[in-house]
């Protein structure tokens, strides 16, 4: 029983470091309203809750399995086995409120196509499925070995639930560098038309044309940065892996991703900041003519 308590533990302890709250990055969800912004903070805070729970389980699981490592009677055994799959049991609760909190976002930020937000909504939808399907079957495990692969494909599932977060992160980031794109390209055509009026009027307009160019050189160059990032993203979590090997590896990759694809974002943020400077500069030189 030694031998198998310990990969039972491998299983478990493996899912503590998964546990960290997943990043959605610098992302800051676009909720569209009151409710739905409600709606993610309920979900929030019981993914809070869910996670508290499964630390306590968790050490309850430690020490009893402590405790059977060094009796190694049967009813330490049977009392460490009983607690791994309450352990199992709060890990699958919290990773069902996690999605849910996830799914909130997905369905409340702006910016993404509706074919977008249905295919990531469905991704979580079957993990949830999973999980709810999951977890009745873990009490009912009747051997370690049951136990230990309930644990693995856990872990499984979770390294995907993470690369669904890191890929929602980047649409996020791309909906926000979008609308500032979108509105310069507005005031961009405004203050052409201008300058051309002013222009027709006989007013010397050189100043405030070149001024126009960089900013159209500036907003450009955001636009460039913005593809890059997005070529980026969309490269997270479409390896289709099924193993645990493949899974960490296309995690590893996601996180690659999608830190340059961050970056990209913080060039096209600074390419819009200069852009935006080049209109002020235009508002200002507008006043005095």
């Amino acid at each position: 029983m030694n031998k198998n308590m310990l990969k039972i533990s491998g299983a478990l302890i493996s899912i503590v470091f998964l546990f960290a709250l997943v990043s959605i990055s610098q992302a800051k969800l676009a909720e569209t309203d009151k409710k739905a912004v409600e709606k993610y903070n309920k979900y929030k805070s019981e993914y809070t809750q869910a996670v508290n729970v499964y630390k306590s389980m968790r050490q309850d699981y430690l020490t009893a399995k402590d405790k059977y490592l060094k009796s190694k009677n049967a009813e330490n055994g049977a009392a460490a086995l009983q607690k791994a799959k309450d352990f199992l049991v709060k890990a699958d609760e919290a990773m069902i409120k996690y999605l849910n909190m996830l799914k909130a976002k997905a369905e409340t930020v702006a910016g993404i196509t509706e074919s977008e937000r249905q295919q990531i909504l469905s991704e979580i939808n079957s993990d949830i499925a999973w999980l709810e399907q999951h977890k009745p079957q873990i009490p009912n495990a009747t051997t370690k070995e049951q136990l230990t692969e309930h644990g693995e494909q856990m872990k499984l599932h979770w390294i995907k639930v993470r690369v669904h977060a890191k890929r929602l992160a980047g649409k996020i980031l791309i909906y926000r560098i979008n609308a500032a794109i979108e509105e310069g390209d507005k005031i961009g055509a405004d203050v052409e038309t201008r300058i051309q009026k002013l222009k027709d009027e006989g007013k010397d307009t050189s100043k405030l044309e070149a001024w126009l160019v960089d900013f159209e050189n500036n907003l450009n160059l955001a636009k460039q940065k913005r593809d890059a990032a997005v070529a980026q993203y969309d490269q997270i979590g479409t390896a289709g892996s099924t193993t645990l090997s493949q899974l960490n590896a296309e995690l590893k990759e996601a996180d690659t991703l999608l830190r340059g694809g961050d970056n990209f974002i913080k060039d096209a943020n600074q390419y819009v900041r200069a852009a935006y400077k080049n209109l002020k500069d235009i508002a200002k030189e507008l006043k005095t003519i």
